[in-house]
This record gives structure tokens, sequence and C-alpha cells, in this order.
């Protein structure tokens, strides 16, 4: 009796699994230019309320570009701000606009 119960307890994980995947949006198609744009906006403060959060959500096509997303997600934790209100600290700001500098490059080798 336990073993059909665990069964179908299992059974169940997963189909509820693969209703949540399913739902999942498909990843955003967006040029390196538009998206270099976003971490611009951010790092000039040009951007709308949540755009950045926005930028960091949603997943991107292009694994490269998908790879750099991530890097940015990432940065709050590995440089903290140390200023209330911001995002990362100065540090971080930097490896952000390296990050840019890296999207930009690339877009212009694709040209």
């Amino acid at each position: 009796m336990l073993v059909a119960i665990i069964i179908v307890l299992g059974v169940l994980a997963a189909l509820v699994g693969v209703a949540v995947l399913a739902k999942r949006p498909p990843p955003c198609v967006a040029t390196h230019e538009e998206f270099a744009k976003a971490i611009e906006d951010f790092l000039e403060a040009t951007g709308g309320d949540h755009d950045w959060d926005d930028f960091l959500h949603w997943r991107i096509a292009d694994p490269f570009l998908e790879s750099v997303r991530k890097k940015c997600g990432d940065i709050y934790e590995e440089y903290p701000a140390t200023e209330k209100g911001h995002y990362c600290s100065d540090e971080g700001t930097e490896v952000l606009r390296g990050l840019l500098k890296e999207v930009r490059a690339k877009a212009s080798l694709a040209k």
C-alpha cells in the first residue's frame, strides 16, 4: 500500500513539473545592440522602473547573450552594494561596464 502511494505521489510530482515547464515562456530573441542598450540604460539609470528586473528574468535565445545575462544577475551577490539603494558595489558596476563592452565588441564583429 505504501509503495502504491509513493508511486502515485511520484507520478503527480512529475506531471506538475511538466506542466510548470510547459508554461515557461520561450526565450527572448534580442540583438546584441538591444541587449547592450538594456545594460547601458541600467548603468545610466535611463531605463524604466522594471526594465532591469525584466532583463534579468527573461531568458535569451542567443547562448552568448544568455551567459552575459546570467552574469549580470549574479553581480549583486558577487559584488554586494556598499550604499543603500544601489544594485552592487562600484567594482560590480565596473564589471557590468566590462560586460557591456564585451557585448558591443561582439556586435561589431557580427556586422
